[in-house]
């Protein structure tokens, strides 16, 4: 009877919810002040599912409805790939999300180190790219159009190469992705620098002035950076200098590089930022407009039906012997002071036998805004125009 009359009130709010107010965007202001709507995705990601089949690219889709497919793929056309005409109200967006959950389309919920995605597709396999574990290779719509966007852009401007290699996107459903500390909402992707052919060209091989092929390598960065809503690029600061020498010899204008770059620069918020173990592939981290939009505003319905854990957990562990409390830590992404506070630990030594709780900081985590900044892209020729620093990061971590 629970069920039926959750169903019955569904579809008296889908008779009855036409008048919420909408929440918008937020714009960041620009040069001169004014409001300047966010950036629109990319065209790679507003073709419909005709269109996309048509160029040759077959989206699986993934989804949290009761009822599933055994052809993910065929659902496709059954979810949008880009918002409705009509926005949607938020009583729309709850009936839809307990009646209909895969005509909402994709979203992106929480942060990249403690979040999910809802209706997810997989990259698809393509011409010019190469996908090394396509079970592990989900995100949103944006995010699989921002890839193939700035990949096609690379092949448009040089011959053939090798193809670029890409590893990880998410899982199927977001959540924790070992080894990985992000990686949970869609956003997220680990992708390959160009190598010279005659390096032998492979997944995860280290960059360098040896192996890097610099133009395609700079060029794949530069349409990252300009043609698509990039957060952050996560490089080693040895493959930083290589390309920031090599864009300047290109002609880059320098105080634009020294705003995109960490290397060599003051910026507060470079795009290109160094992080460990960055110099066999590029962790590329987007903004998702509408993805992420619409799993706030659904945040609460998605919730409500279980198809979304809490925002605040814990997991429970029984410690073996020997192990440290700094051991559980590191296997759970978090702190020994953390797991002490959370266990009322008084000392490191952990009892062999006794079962502790850890703070799962791998839930899907509330938001509560989207800012998408405006693209940070050079300036004009014979101009000077500067756009707005990248908001911090969310949740941190890579």
């Amino acid at each position: 009877m629970h069920g039926l009359a959750r169903g019955a009130a569904a579809l008296l709010l889908f008779a009855t919810s036409c008048a919420s107010a909408e929440r918008p965007l937020a714009r960041e202001p620009g040069i001169d002040g004014t409001s300047e709507p966010i950036a629109v995705a990319p065209a790679a990601i507003q073709l419909t599912s005709a269109e996309l089949a048509s160029h040759g690219y077959s989206l699986a889709v993934a989804t949290n409805s009761l009822v599933r497919s055994e052809d993910p793929a065929s659902l496709l056309d059954e979810l949008p790939v880009t918002p409705p005409d009509e926005p949607l109200s938020d009583d729309e967006i709850a009936c839809r999300v307990a009646e209909d959950l895969a005509s909402l389309g994709a979203m992106s919920l929480g942060r990249p180190n403690a979040g999910a995605i809802i209706n997810a597709v997989q990259m698809p396999e393509g011409e010019h790219w190469e996908l090394v574990t396509p079970w592990r290779a989900w995100a949103t719509p944006e995010t699989v159009g921002y890839l193939i966007a700035a990949i096609e852009k690379v092949n448009a401007q040089f011959s053939p190469s090798h193809k670029l290699y890409i590893g990880h996107l998410s899982r199927e459903h977001g959540g924790p992705l070992r080894p990985h500390r992000s990686h949970q909402s869609g956003r997220d992707a680990d992708i390959s620098y160009y190598y010279r052919l005659d390096r032998n060209p492979g997944w995860y091989q280290r960059a360098s002035a040896y192996t890097l092929d610099l133009p395609r390598t700079w060029a794949l960065v530069k349409a990252l950076v300009t043609e698509t809503d990039v957060e952050y690029l996560f490089i080693d600061r040895s493959v930083q200098k290589l390309l920031k020498k090599h864009a300047l010899a290109a002609g880059e204008d320098r105080a634009w590089l020294d705003r995109v770059f960490q290397l060599g620069s003051r910026e507060p918020e470079p795009i290109v930022r160094h992080a460990w173990r960055h110099a066999t592939h590029i962790h590329v981290r987007f903004h998702n407009p509408q993805a992420q939009q619409l799993g706030v505003r659904a945040y609460d319905a998605l919730l409500a039906q279980d198809l979304i854990g809490p925002q605040f957990g814990y997991a429970r562990y029984r410690a073996k012997g020997g192990e440290t409390l700094a051991a559980m830590a590191k296997r759970y992404g978090t702190t020994d002071e953390i797991i002490a506070r959370a266990n009322g630990l008084r000392t490191t030594r952990l009892r062999a036998g006794r079962v502790y709780s850890i703070p799962n900081r791998g839930r899907v985590r509330r938001v509560a805004e989207v800012v998408v900044p405006r693209r940070r892209r050079p300036p004009e020729p014979g101009g000077a125009g500067r756009s707005r620093s990248l908001a911090g990061p969310e949740g941190g971590g890579r």
